[in-house]
């Protein structure tokens, strides 16, 4: 899927993912009433995310960890699709 993204990327542009910390996937249910969503949230080590990103051909740029010491950690990862090479 994050091969996708490189392609509609423009060359030298940069893209960032954000998401939860961990190694556990949860099916949640949000919402009231008559409008209640089922999703699945995945969250994954930021190491893992950029290894599928660099498979993907981005470079990684930065890599920020949110909260770490709280009960559910984020990560910011920005990955740039290297600039195509001259014709």
């Amino acid at each position: 899927m994050l091969r996708q993204f490189h392609r509609v990327l423009r060359p030298d542009g940069v893209m960032a993912v954000g998401f939860h910390v961990g190694e556990e996937s949860i099916l949640e249910t949000t919402g009231d009433g008559d409008h209640s969503t089922q999703m699945y949230v995945y969250h994954r080590q930021p190491s893992r995310v950029a290894d599928w990103l660099r498979e993907a051909g981005f470079t990684i740029e930065a890599q920020h960890l949110l909260n770490p010491d709280e009960a559910k950690p984020g990560a910011i990862l920005f990955a740039r699709r290297p600039a195509a090479p001259p014709r």
